[in-house]
């Protein structure tokens, strides 16, 4: 048996889809990030100060070698004109001496981060399969924003608080138990930070049992011998019976990397003593990550994860409320004559106690999409289209090739007709001012055409629109959109909104009036 069949028969003995629990190693994989050693390394020299002078008065432990650059740089940017400018644009914000560090921290981690993940020019097919995962969840220590990039539909939860007083559904979640760069103040850095955080990992350990009972649980980034994860794991450990313990045995996988070029990726089985317990984990040691993701992805369910917690959400909200009002339609259960008659069925959407007659609340955006641009031969009426099928559609959903159809042309002919609560999209409102002044500062030279050859497929959802349109150009847009309708509306990549904000930018140039 290969590797990935051995690791996908680990998978699928588990019931549920894995979580991510995601360290350093990470982030130094796929952006280049120091560890955190190099990273204390490169403000002991804006202070002016060997590291080694911090290392050896912290005798080498790390969280008090934050400590005391804490203090030594709150002091250097008060001081020091070359700060100036830091100063003026965080001071006001800093609330304790290690705020400054943590700031700084911050504003250099998030210069590593790429405004898009297609400029990440290494590593570019393991991050392409990566955020095509379809796993429950991920649980990081790290500060940074890149995994908040690979799965941008995921809600994040940041710092132990957060996590802890939530209605997390443990699923389609990000879990940045160390903090996140977007909330300096939240960074677990110092000494400090790191007591504060040991004296809540039972409270944190209580909220994931569940999670690592029922998920296996795979670590990328981490050493086995990562003393914040024994710490957790042991919180976990202590919190079980024999019952749960069996169940969380096996659950726990390692991703070791392999600095060999090119090896071939191996399974093994060792252990973790927590206590006088000899916990069972999973040792995968690759160079390669790529035979691991598609592992993960073979098993994945068939229903994306985003999908899932919104059901879910939605499930929680019927049942806690005490009116749920058009969310379900009830039958007098002495109108049910006998057991044959009862069918259960949950479903997403408002239930209506009257079925539509033709069924076009069933029709989506895919469904609406397909028709704008001549995919399907379905051939959908355009009357229960703009009365039924649109206004049951969130988002950005295209309306003037179907007004056209029903003979509207005009404003003032909608505003006479059955669709007049219709909003019909201009320009401005499809336009994001972020990337209209990127286009005119790097790119006001380049036409549809040029747009369309030269940049890659999210790019082109980004500025294409932007451009002067020539007569030629709309088909060049509809093609691009028919080309890539199964990347962004049925596998779901990344930038689908930016795809359907150019599908109704389409059908304005094409039958807007």
């Amino acid at each position: 048996m290969n590797f990935e069949n051995k690791l996908i028969n680990i998978l699928s003995k588990k019931a549920t889809s894995p979580f991510l629990f995601l360290g350093s190693g990470f982030s130094r994989r796929y952006i280049g990030l120091e560890k955190w050693d190099e990273l204390l390394k490169v403000f002991a020299k804006q202070i002016g100060k060997p590291y080694g002078y911090y290392n050896s008065n912290a005798n080498g432990v790390l969280p008090l070698v934050a400590t005391l650059i804490a203090k030594d740089f709150q002091k250097k940017i008060w001081e020091d004109d070359v700060f100036s400018h830091f100063c003026q644009k965080y001071g006001d914000m800093f609330c304790s001496e290690e705020s400054a560090f943590k700031y700084a921290i911050s504003e250099y981690l998030q210069s590593k981060i790429k405004p898009y993940l297609s400029d990440y020019k290494t590593l570019t097919k393991e991050i392409e399969i990566l955020q095509k995962l379809n796993i429950d969840g991920i649980i990081t220590t790290n500060w940074d924003t890149f995994i908040d990039q690979v799965f941008p539909d995921y809600k994040i939860y940041i710092g132990q608080e957060e996590l802890l007083f939530s209605d997390s559904m443990l699923m389609g979640e990000i879990f940045k138990i160390h903090g996140s760069i977007t909330i300096p103040e939240s960074l677990v850095v110092t000494q400090k930070d790191y007591d504060m955080f040991a004296n809540k990992n039972p409270y944190l350990a209580a909220k994931l049992i569940t999670l690592f009972v029922e998920h296996p649980i795979i670590f990328i980034g981490y050493s086995l011998n990562d003393p914040n994860i024994i710490a957790l794991i042991s919180s976990i450990v202590l919190c079980l019976n024999s019952e749960k313990m069996k169940l969380l045995q096996n659950n726990l996988i390692f991703v070791e990397f392999n600095e060999t070029p090119n090896a071939i990726p191996v399974i093994s089985e060792s252990s973790m003593v927590i206590g006088d317990i000899n916990l069972p984990i999973t040792i995968i040691s690759a160079f390669d990550y790529e035979p691991i993701y598609y592992a993960i992805n073979s098993i994945q369910r068939k229903i994306p994860t985003k999908v899932l917690r919104f059901c879910k959400e939605q499930f929680y909200e019927l049942i806690l409320t005490q009116d749920p009002k058009n969310k379900m339609a009830v039958i007098d259960g002495n109108n049910i004559e006998n057991t044959s008659d009862i069918e259960f069925l949950w479903g997403v959407g408002v239930v209506s106690n009257q079925p539509s007659s033709i069924g076009y609340t069933s029709i989506g955006i895919n469904e609406i999409i397909q028709d704008v641009l001549g995919i399907n031969k379905a051939h959908l009426d355009s009357d229960n289209i703009l009365k039924i099928s649109i206004p049951e559609c969130p988002g950005y959903v295209p309306k003037f090739k179907f007004l056209r159809d029903v003979g509207i042309s005009s404003i003032e002919e909608m505003k006479k007709s059955p669709y007049k609560g219709l909003e019909l999209y201009k320009k401005e409102k499809l336009e994001s001012k972020a990337y209209k002044k990127m286009y005119l500062q790097k790119y006001s030279k380049k036409n549809v055409s040029d747009i369309i050859k030269q940049f890659d497929k999210d790019k082109i959802c980004f500025f294409v629109m932007y451009a002067k349109i020539r007569p030629d150009d709309i088909k060049l847009i509809r093609e691009f959109l028919v080309e890539n309708f199964d990347y962004y509306m049925i596998n779901n990549g990344k930038y689908k909104s930016y795809y359907r904000k150019l599908v109704c930018y389409y059908d304005m140039i094409a039958y807007g009036f």
